[in-house]
């Protein structure tokens, strides 16, 4: 799927770098820059507007390129399964990516919401025919695969096409085909006593049953994904207990937890028992990757940290007259505890884990791994590690140790530095002016910034961040939990 996908880009960038920008224009339709126009894709399951003056050229059903001058954007359909959000399927592509990519820099990553449809989003900074791009690409699900647009721009251009392309993304409209009732009758599967496998959960905690032909995906930090003919059941597990019973602790849990996924509302909300057991129970209506979802959103706290189970059901499924709850209710009630309920004791040792994590200025200790901040300086435009630069930037070099008896065993040198810390510059009265990930600063890790370490393994790294004046400090905050945003310090660096 990945090499597929990365050969189809680069077989554009020679297209691109073989056409001139008069055979481009020669190719456009005589009319204003301002002019745009509707494209529908892949089987008219994909509508976004470009401008028409941007030469066109199909290249087969799935795969389109669009040429304004010095630029290209690419847009192509993976028939696939899977899920683009899940942490592994994007490492994966991002690794075919850096594979067949010549002397290519990763930017940032991140995954944004566009018209309601989570995606995922990275920049590079790479070669092509002997000339340096920075390309941006954006990945969401749709029903038939992957779709990704894609932006190369010629880094001595003094065209910029960053507005154009955004407008592309603001533009695009995923719809499915409308499934008529005879249709859904005949997709919606039956319900049966089908066997049941027994799941351990990240090696703590607990069991629980789930169907044997749901297919499962493990990904990192702790979530296992199975998928069912009608929806997804998501296993989460975090190392923070939260107050069930608090109302305002749910809710800021809700946020955290959605942060990322567009609007919600809650149809629901109820205290529950499962096998003896205190937990919370949400009734949601959402977006969940372009659909129209109906989920059920269960947590409950366990010595080791807090687990949720997360049924989604496709709306279509959701209208039908098949009873799909009483499954997610045979997988709560099958969960087995592998210690007794939570004692004062337990509790006292999750605080004292929870105080062993922390961020001091030089260290960031936490359960699976240490980051180590070993030299930081500031790199003017043109200076070595900021070559290609217009801004100056601030540079972090850190070593990384995983732990033997880490979690998880795919840890890179760049993800959890991302996922953990924020660059702040506090210099603007109205907003948090979080900085901009800038390119890599130091060649030697060019090779190196997303290998997979080995527990007990150590590998260097460095990240920059661009800088939006030359007097103000730069705060680093770093967080120890995605779903409760915990607080494990920061530290102020000077710039002048």
């Amino acid at each position: 799927m990945k090499k597929s996908m990365i050969g189809l880009l680069f077989g554009s960038f020679l297209v691109l770098g073989a056409c001139s920008s008069e055979d481009a224009d020669s190719l456009a339709s005589e009319i204003s820059d301002n002019t745009i126009v509707t494209e529908s894709n892949f089987m008219d399951n994909v509508q976004y507007e470009v401008p028409d003056s941007w030469a066109k050229e199909v290249a087969h059903e799935n795969l389109k390129y669009y040429y304004p001058e010095d630029a290209m954007l690419m847009v192509s359909l993976e028939e696939t399964t899977g899920d683009i959000l899940e942490v592994e399927r994007q490492e994966e592509f991002l690794e075919g990516w850096f594979e067949e990519a010549e002397d290519a820099e990763l930017l940032s990553q991140s995954e944004t919401m566009i018209n309601d449809n989570r995606a995922f989003t990275f920049q590079t900074r790479q070669i092509i025919l002997g000339e340096r791009y920075e390309v941006h690409a954006v990945l969401m699900n749709t029903s038939e695969g992957f779709i990704t647009f894609s932006m190369a721009n010629h880094l001595n251009s003094n065209k910029d096409y960053t507005n154009d392309f955004e407008e592309t993304l603001n533009s695009i409209v995923i719809s499915d085909s409308v499934v008529s009732d005879e249709e859904i009758d005949s997709q919606t599967p039956e319900i049966s006593d089908n066997t049941i496998v027994t799941e351990s959960s990240f090696m703590i905690g607990i069991e629980y049953e789930v169907p044997e032909d749901w297919r499962k995906e493990v990904s990192r930090e702790n979530l296992k994904s199975y998928y069912s003919d009608y929806g997804v059941l998501r296993v989460h597990f975090t190392d923070d207990n939260i107050d069930l019973f608090d109302s305002e602790a749910r809710e800021v849990f809700l946020e955290a937890y959605h942060s990322d996924s567009g609007s919600y509302e809650v149809l629901s909300e109820s205290e529950i028992t499962i096998n003896g057991r205190d937990a919370y129970s949400f009734d949601l209506k959402q977006i969940h990757s372009g659909n129209e979802i109906e989920s059920t959103l269960v947590l409950f706290n366990d010595s080791e940290g807090l687990f949720i189970f997360h049924e989604l059901i496709f709306v279509e499924f959701v209208e039908s007259d098949e009873d799909y709850s009483s499954v997610f209710e045979n997988i709560l009630n099958s969960i087995v505890y592998s210690d007794s309920p939570i004692s004062d004791e337990s509790e006292a040792v999750t605080e004292k884990e929870a105080e062993e994590s922390y961020f001091d200025g030089t260290d960031l200790v936490k359960e699976d791994y240490t980051i180590t901040i070993t030299d930081y300086k500031v790199l003017q435009p043109g200076e070595q590690g900021n070559e290609y630069g217009s801004d100056s930037v601030i540079a972090f070099w850190y070593d990384i140790t995983v732990s033997e008896d880490a979690t998880s065993t795919e840890y890179n040198p760049t993800m959890p530095w991302m996922m953990t810390f924020k660059a702040i510059q506090d210099n603007d009265e109205n907003f948090i002016n979080e900085l901009r990930v800038s390119s890599l600063p130091d060649s030697n890790y060019l090779n190196t910034q997303l290998v997979t370490i080995r527990p007990g393994g150590t590998v260097s790294n460095a990240i920059a961040y661009k800088l939006t004046d030359s007097e103000t400090p730069v705060t680093l905050n770093a967080v120890g939990n995605l779903f409760t945003n915990e607080q494990l310090g920061s530290h102020d660096y000077d710039i002048q």
